[in-house]
């Protein structure tokens, strides 16, 4: 017998690859230049960055907890669905 498609089992395990795979870029594209600015003031002229500049990597850094629940909501199919049947909103009834 032909397989005629991918089945469940592999749809789902493609989708937790790409979520997988998003997460942990998007982990690195925020701490990536929080490190350059570290490893700059640690190992180079400290002067070079001012406490104006070296606050933004850092504040894009610790916002990186916020991305894995938004890009978990945004890849799950159940997720959205779920949210509407069990959550009321403000104003609905």
């Amino acid at each position: 017998m032909a397989q005629q498609g991918p089945s469940f089992a592999q749809k789902a395990e493609r989708t937790i690859v790409k979520m997988s795979t998003l997460m942990v870029t998007c982990f690195l594209i925020a701490w990536t230049p929080y490190a350059i600015v570290s490893m700059g003031a640690t190992y180079g002229n400290a002067e070079v960055f001012s406490p104006e500049v070296a606050v933004l990597p850092a504040l894009f850094a610790k916002s990186s907890c916020c991305y894995n629940p938004v890009i978990y909501i945004f890849m799950n199919k159940q997720v959205p669905t779920d949210l509407c049947c069990h959550v009321q909103f403000p104003g609905s009834f």
